[in-house]
């Protein structure tokens, strides 16, 4: 009898994480089809079309500031077709996938109910809906920074060897997706380096960031390049104005009426009074590095470029 109350109870939850995939596909076909690229659209698009992968590679390394893994994907995804709704569908793929991924890295953190309710703020945040409609790399960032997540946890939880290769083949795969992908693996260096497994498994660890270094160093010279030519979008602004526009971003999206803007604020100080509120637990640490590391070193780079 147990077993089959568990079989029930595991249907009974993944049926809510495939219905929550579902509402946030139908979210992400509103306006999908939009009839035209915006500038940086454009941009995906011009690296999609060109005829080959080694071409693709030479225009990364030098005209974009940005890593060639998406790029090499749009441009095997563009094969098939070249019309805005397939294009932009690549982005909603991984918009989707996601959402079972957060399911799972809220499971190991805190529990089935707490998955759950990650993933339905995932599956309906304006923000991450806003960038699962863009021909840009921004939802394959989320789902591999949400891949390389679970597979920390699986490592630390379970010591599972698939854990630590996802760990590191994600990290590593995210770093060829976006450069500021290095700010996620600083909070989760921090996660291991402040956690009770560090002295136990620091061989596991040096590994680790020695598969991220060799495997990134192919790339290393265009990511010194990137960081030197980009000071940060925003940069001229006053501290106070980068925080409230990031944090509006995140808990509302962009382009959203006055007052929503205004609640972002509120929402932002809601989620950080939740997060300082949960009892002394073994997910209170990794939850507040995960969320606060990246956010802190993005604004001191941003402020640095000024």
């Amino acid at each position: 009898m147990p077993r089959i109350v568990a079989r029930e109870g595991a249907s009974s939850t993944w049926g809510w994480v495939a219905g929550l995939t579902y509402l946030s596909a139908i979210l992400c076909a509103i306006g999908i089809g939009r009839p035209s690229l915006y500038i940086d659209e454009v941009h995906s698009f011009e690296f999609a079309a060109l005829p080959s992968v080694p071409l693709v590679l030479l225009n990364a390394a030098a005209r974009d500031a940005y890593p060639p893994l998406y790029f090499i994907l749009l441009h095997c995804w563009a094969l098939v077709a070249q019309d805005e709704i397939w294009l932009r569908m690549s982005s909603v793929l991984f918009h989707l996938a996601s959402i079972p991924l957060i399911f799972l890295v809220g499971r190991r953190l805190l529990g089935r109910e707490a998955g759950i309710v990650a993933a339905a703020l995932l599956a309906c945040s304006p923000f991450h809906l806003g960038f699962a409609r863009e021909l840009r790399m921004y939802s394959l960032v989320g789902f591999l920074s949400l891949l390389s997540m679970e597979g920390l946890l699986a490592w630390l939880q379970d010591r599972s060897r698939r854990g630590w290769w996802t760990w590191g083949l994600a990290g590593l795969a995210l770093l060829y997706t976006h450069f500021m992908g290095v700010l996620l693996l600083v909070a989760q260096l921090a996660i291991v380096v402040t956690g009770e497994e560090w002295r136990r498994r620091r061989g596991d660890v040096l590994r680790w960031m020695a598969l991220l270094i060799i495997g990134f160093l192919p790339w290393s010279l265009f990511f010194v390049k990137a960081f030197v030519v980009t000071h940060g979008y925003g940069g001229e602004a006053p501290l106070h104005h980068l925080v409230y526009a990031l944090l509006r971003a995140l808990t509302v999206g962009f382009g959203q009426a006055d007052w929503l803007n205004q609640s972002g604020q509120v929402l932002a100080v809601v989620m950080l009074v939740g997060l300082w509120s949960l009892p002394s637990s073994p997910a209170r640490n990794p939850l507040a590095l995960w969320a606060l590391v990246p956010l802190a070193l993005e604004l001191i780079l941003t402020v640095a470029g000024k």
